[in-house]
């Protein structure tokens, strides 16, 4: 897996462009906590004959974890935000549409950063080339997408909110520098925003914030033990700001 890791990063395939499958989602039947859903964001609503059924379901898992923070605003200074290992991006409109909801600001300038972009399922249609999608479908008057391929570390600048799902930390010196680095281009008054799944992953990281002293305040989380995302645990979602 490092072998087809590097040679991805050293020749950067663009494989195939990516088509949304000609599989509209029903919208007549759906459940009715997803229908209440799309009316809470009317953004989203209007766009969701776009997406295949599994495009929706990965869209709809992220915003329904967003959802459960509750209706209160985000002060943002200004409307810089980045999203930590987009992977992909399918969720690209999630993010969006919680964000129109949630700040008055604009414009808003969403970056996605990948470490492997260029990795390609079996149809040969590389992350980066569905992420191009997302950005299509989502971008719109004062709302910018971009989606970038390299290691979080290496991005700089400030930003108004990082959203980081699901954080993988392959070693355990790892955690501290990924956050320390969070904290570091996150302006004051800022916030990020996590999601981890299980309440291990969720304490784990809590107290990793602790004991490194990040002057980060826990503004709130939300406990999801039923929720429409694909993980079959309970998901912690959490937001702190940056004191």
């Amino acid at each position: 897996m490092e072998l087809f890791y590097r040679m991805r990063q050293r020749f950067q395939p663009e494989g195939r462009e990516y088509r949304e499958p000609n599989l509209p989602a029903d919208i007549a039947g759906l459940a009715p906590e997803i229908k209440d859903l799309l009316n809470r964001y009317p953004t989203l609503l209007p766009r969701v004959t776009r997406f295949s059924r599994p495009s929706l379901e990965k869209t709809l898992g992220h915003l329904d974890l967003l959802d459960r923070l509750g209706g209160n605003r985000l002060e943002l200074k200004a409307g810089r935000i980045l999203d930590v290992g987009s992977a992909d991006w399918s969720y690209a409109g999630a993010i969006v549409s919680w964000l129109k909801e949630r700040t008055p600001v604009r414009p808003l300038d969403i970056l996605g950063i990948e470490v492997d972009p260029h990795r390609f399922d079996s149809a040969f249609v590389t992350a980066a080339s569905k992420a191009r999608h997302q950005i299509q479908t989502f971008t719109s008057k004062g709302i910018h997408l971009d989606y970038q391929g390299g290691c979080f570390t290496q991005v700089f600048g400030l930003f108004d909110l990082i959203t980081w799902f699901f954080p993988v930390f392959s070693t355990t010196q790892e955690p501290a520098a990924q956050l320390g680095h969070a904290n570091r281009i996150l302006d004051q008054g800022g916030y990020v925003l996590f999601a981890r799944s299980g309440f291990g992953e969720w304490e784990s990281l809590r107290e990793k914030i602790v004991s490194l002293d990040l002057p980060w305040r826990l503004e709130r989380v939300a406990e999801a033990r039923e929720h429409l995302h694909a993980s079959k645990s309970p998901v912690y979602v959490s937001l702190w700001s940056k004191s």
